[in-house]
């Protein structure tokens, strides 16, 4: 046998010789090493099983109209419990504002 023959090729080299092939139109499945589980099914992988999560939340409240309706309630309620904040904080600013033209009045 061949040294070369022996040697293990890096993951780049299969790559490469995989890309060539399919340049060609000689690729199969088994040309690629990682098989199906490293592309559309890689549930190793945490990007892969942050994204299924996300979407299968995305899709929970957009076909279950009860969870859809608490979404909404807990974001209308959000944005009044913010915009309340920011009143409030708008006060505050007003309040020293005033206390500070008082003080330099004197």
């Amino acid at each position: 046998m061949d040294q070369e023959n022996i040697t293990l090729k890096t993951s780049t080299e299969q790559a490469d010789m995989i890309q060539k092939k399919e340049l060609i139109g000689e690729t199969s499945v088994a040309d690629d090493q990682t098989g199906l589980t490293s592309g559309w099914l890689d549930f190793s992988d945490s990007s892969y099983l942050k994204g299924f999560l996300i979407a299968a939340g995305v899709t929970l409240v957009a076909t279950n109209p009860k969870v859809r309706e608490k979404m909404t309630e807990g974001a209308i309620k959000t944005w009044a419990a913010v915009q309340g904040g920011v009143e409030e904080f708008k006060e505050k600013i007003q309040d020293v504002r005033a206390e500070m033209s008082q003080k330099s009045a004197e």
